[in-house]
């Protein structure tokens, strides 16, 4: 696979496990679907770092859910900004929309791409607090 591939769109993200910071439990964690609850990730793990993208993940209050956007590889791409009910928020550049994306609950993140021991792909989600 050349590097060409990686900067082409895919409608499924490849990644097995999104691993998210949880301040409370002080580590990383990942929702299981099969136990429907988050999972915690025993410090420390060993992983090898493979890309990262830009994108948004938040909490919309007055929708009473998530935000998020697609990953762009570039801060000049556009993001499409969105809540899990489907309502879209911004759909611009970063600089553009950061103000509209903070109003609506949504922060600035790095999803960084990487690999475990095991061979998992993981996902981890790096943003400040909400």
């Amino acid at each position: 696979m050349g590097r060409k591939s990686e900067l082409e769109s895919t409608s499924r993200n490849p990644a097995e496990k999104f691993l998210e910071w949880s301040s409370t439990s002080k580590c990383f964690q990942y929702y299981d679907k099969s136990q429907e609850k988050k999972v915690n990730v025993n410090l420390p793990f060993s992983f090898l770092y493979l890309a990262e993208r830009t994108t948004v993940k938040g909490f919309n209050e007055p929708n009473n859910t998530g935000i998020y956007s697609n990953e762009v590889k570039y801060l000049t791409e556009e993001l499409n900004v969105k809540n899990f009910k489907g309502l879209g928020i911004a759909k611009g550049i970063w600089n553009e929309i950061s103000s509209d994306v903070d109003k609506a609950g949504g922060k600035f993140a790095k999803s960084v791409y990487c690999m475990t021991k095991q061979g998992t792909l993981i996902n981890i989600a790096l943003y400040g607090p909400q």
